[in-house]
């Protein structure tokens, strides 16, 4: 079977970690590598021998992908996600989904419309402590929750 190709929309440093996991991932390949600064882009396909587009629009015109993932700016995001789907594209979308729930009900409808898979990127449900919650609530242990307010303390050097 053919590796699923993916294209990825926005060549920052979160398409760095797609890219990685990607190399990472048998039957999985980055086939294309889309964004606004050309250095950034080529910079990534260039490391993951992927091929490189100005738009997400030309990468739709152009072919060669069966899934998108979008780490584009947000507010890109609507307008991105629903030319994916409309397309025939699975779309992957770094947080936060869009600006408002009237776009995130505009990309849902749009992947639904269409078929295919739409999923927003979040980690942190895989954490341990975020999966004994899930289990305790699952179990009845602390029944259901009406509010929760989540802090997490978190640091990023430079590198």
């Amino acid at each position: 079977m053919a590796d699923i190709r993916l294209g990825v929309v926005g060549p920052g440093e979160v398409a760095r970690l797609h890219a990685t996991a990607l190399a990472r991932s048998p039957g999985a390949r980055l086939g294309v590598v889309a964004g606004r600064s050309r250095e950034r882009a080529e910079a990534l396909a260039v490391a993951h021998e992927a091929r490189v587009d100005e738009s997400i629009d030309q990468m739709i015109d152009r072919g060669g992908v069966d899934a998108v993932i979008i780490c584009t700016p947000h507010p890109l995001h609507r307008d991105q996600a629903i030319a994916a789907a409309g397309a025939g594209l699975h779309t992957v979308i770094e947080k936060p989904m869009a600006l408002n729930p009237a776009d995130c009900d505009a990309m849902i409808d749009a992947a639904a419309a269409t078929g295919v898979v739409l999923s927003v990127v979040s980690q942190r449900r895989w954490y341990a402590p975020v999966r004994r919650v899930k289990a305790a609530i699952e179990d009845g242990r602390i029944g259901r929750p009406g509010l929760a307010t989540v802090e997490v303390l978190g640091w990023r050097g430079d590198e």
